[in-house]
């Protein structure tokens, strides 16, 4: 073949495919329809659109510590974790009725305590009696104990809205008062009132002695701290009423006859007895 046959076989393919090419198509992938942005509605102030709506707040999300949030407490309960139970056993709190009877303690939990899982929810005139020890190296003691109205309504005390509960430091034998304390003017923005105080040191246990007053509250976030000495400082001094004495003697005894050994020595084992 020469090389003008060869040119004209070489011309005669290229155009072959440069038709082929021609007459194929491609079918174009399948879309939705475009759509159409709005305009944004001028409010006449630099172009600024609609605000859109805010939305609904469904609900708080908070963590709590079931633990305790305070690692160096006397009390041995100071945050109701572990108490909320029947009046029978040895718990670091428990309830009593005004005449002096143990009483369960009952519980609220999650977002209406003020700390941890669990808090207690105690009707007006009942008390409590909380489990503590004393601070070491004659340490000085900053307690503290917690309370809000439980229930909806206006807190009762009038000026004094926080006045919700008689409070006192006492000796965990003896019942030796050291001193009530005191409530601070008004409760914080979530409505908790605190009751504190600074007591003197002590070489026996300390424990808290509470009486509720007019209306029903939640308890929560009971503290007793060593405190480095002080002259300056206020302590408690004030001391409970002639009926409240009495009610104290009358818990006195409740918690005598419920402690494991009573208030004399260990009971001793019968085998060890010397034969007669």
């Amino acid at each position: 073949m020469s090389t003008i046959e060869r040119a004209a076989l070489s011309l005669s393919v290229v155009s072959l495919f440069a038709i082929a090419c021609a007459e194929e198509s491609l079918s174009p992938v399948a879309t939705d329809p475009p759509t159409s942005t709005p305009t944004p509605t001028s409010t006449g102030g630099g172009g600024s659109s609609e605000t859109p709506p805010t939305p609904t707040k469904v609900r708080d999300v908070s963590f709590r510590n079931p633990f305790g949030e305070v690692p160096d407490n006397l009390l041995a309960d100071g945050d109701f974790e572990l108490s909320i139970s029947s009046s029978d056993g040895q718990y670091g709190w428990l309830g009593f009725s005004p005449s002096g009877n143990p009483l369960a303690l009952e519980a609220e939990t999650g977002g209406l305590c003020r700390s941890g899982l669990r808090c207690a929810r105690v009707q007006k005139g009942n008390g409590l009696f909380a489990r503590g020890t004393a601070a070491p190296d004659g340490a000085e003691h900053r307690v503290s104990i917690w309370m809000k109205p439980a229930g909806e309504g206006a807190p009762a005390g009038g000026s004094m809205p926080c006045e919700l509960a008689d409070v006192y430091v006492l000796g965990c034998d003896s019942f030796n008062v050291l001193g009530g304390l005191k409530p601070v003017a008004s409760p914080d923005a979530s409505g908790w009132c605190e009751i504190n105080g600074v007591a003197n040191p002590s070489k026996r246990a300390l424990c808290l002695y509470v009486e509720i007053g007019e209306q029903d509250v939640l308890v929560d976030s009971a503290t007793l701290l060593p405190l480095e000495p002080s002259a300056n400082r206020t302590k408690v001094s004030r001391q409970p009423r002639p009926e409240q004495r009495a009610r104290m003697e009358i818990v006195r005894e409740r918690i005598r006859q419920r402690m494991m050994f009573g208030s004399g020595a260990p009971p001793r084992d019968p085998r060890l007895q010397p034969e007669r």
